[in-house]
């Protein structure tokens, strides 16, 4: 599936509205920042390595938590 990722729901609500009032057909799919449920994993420790989602941006990491 593709998402798009937007800082707010307020921002998905006005894609929706403008991809709606152009007549768009097919579907839209977001991630808003704002509403995630963001949990904490322990990720395993292990010498020489380190989770990908470390070397991500802090305000993209959330999305990969879910």
């Amino acid at each position: 599936l593709n998402y798009h990722i937007v800082d707010s729901d307020i921002i998905a609500t006005r894609l929706v509205k403008e991809f709606n009032s152009a007549r768009q057909r097919g579907e839209i799919h977001f991630l808003p920042l704002n509403v995630l449920d963001i949990q904490n994993n322990n990720l395993p420790k292990i010498s020489g390595a380190s989770p990908l989602i470390d070397h991500l941006n802090k305000q993209y990491r959330e999305i990969f938590v879910l």
